[in-house]
């Protein structure tokens, strides 16, 4: 019998300022999660920016069974996956004028299949066999966005999930990790990627911030990723977002660069580091006053 792709609302996770605010998810199988956050807040000068909204959740964690972190990204990465996976830009608007209260928001999907991937549904979450799942917004605080004031928001959240799946149903699962180092040093920066267990890195997302804290080229040069004996990638970051740009049919994204580790999609072409002793992500830095988020997009297929 086909799979009966349904939609439906769940309980929203209201803001709540410098707070980690959780919400139990239903236990079924997902094929993404639909997001719509909304904050409501009160500007003295036209500064507000998009990245400062996405910021108001630093992170998001989905937990299983009360302690694996399986997907843990910024809030910000997901509107730059949906711009890459579908080409163009996600629903959003920004309230910037210099008056009262107003309402910013942005659409988002946090996705469970594999959106660029050749067989898009290599991956579900199938959360029936889970004793638990929950999904956990670290908000901002009511001054995190420039000459403003929160003071309300939400993210409203919706399935979009597979309704007669059968028992036995057995698929891979997306997973994301993510971490921050500091730019500070000129040179060869180097992050030792999680090794073994169910390490099969799919893309990796390098995000670039200059010291105001703004995502900007030319503070990465070039980035490498292999093992001590066999590179993977050794490219300039300019040709590097060049190759984003044809792949992804978008325009050039400042500070943003995919590492795509498969051909056409095809699962089978993952890093995989389950076996390997070490994967060496090594970043040519040219500032000592920035930093990097890095997320690792993986995929567990047995």
């Amino acid at each position: 019998m086909p799979l009966l792709s349904t939609k439906r609302k769940i309980e929203q996770i209201d803001w709540s300022a410098s707070t980690l605010v959780s919400r139990d998810l239903p236990k079924t199988v997902y094929r993404n999660l639909r997001l719509y956050l909304s904050l409501t807040h009160t500007n003295t000068d036209s500064s507000a920016t998009l990245l400062e909204v996405l910021d108001m959740v630093s992170k998001l964690e989905l937990v299983i069974n009360g302690q694996d972190n399986i997907q843990v990204m910024p809030l910000f990465h997901l509107y730059y996956q949906n711009l890459f996976d579908f080409s163009q830009a996600p629903l959003s608007s920004v309230h910037a004028a210099a008056s009262g209260a107003s309402t910013s928001y942005v659409s988002l999907i946090m996705p469970q299949i594999i959106l660029r991937g050749a067989r898009k549904n290599d991956t579900v979450l199938d959360a029936r066999r889970f004793s638990s799942l929950v999904l956990n917004a670290n908000w901002g605080a009511a001054s995190g966005i420039t000459d403003a004031t929160v003071s309300a928001g939400y993210l409203g959240l919706d399935t979009d999930e597979y309704a007669n799946v059968p028992d036995g149903f057995q698929l891979g699962r997306h997973e994301y990790a993510f971490e921050t180092r500091n730019l500070d040093s000129v040179g060869d920066i180097q992050i030792k990627l999680d090794t073994g267990g169910n390490n099969v890195y799919y893309r990796i997302w390098i995000y670039t911030f200059n010291s105001s804290s703004v995502l900007a080229d030319g503070l990465v040069t070039n980035i490498e990723l292999g093992t001590r004996n066999v590179p993977v990638i050794n490219q300039l970051t300019a040709r590097l977002q060049a190759d984003n740009m044809l792949k992804y049919s978008i325009s050039k994204q400042a500070g943003v660069y995919v590492l795509d580790l498969t051909t056409d999609g095809r699962m089978s072409e993952c890093l995989n580091a389950r076996n390997l002793s070490d994967v060496i992500l090594t970043l040519t830095s040219t500032v000592t006053d920035g930093s990097v988020k890095i997320v690792y997009e993986k995929v567990i297929l047995d």
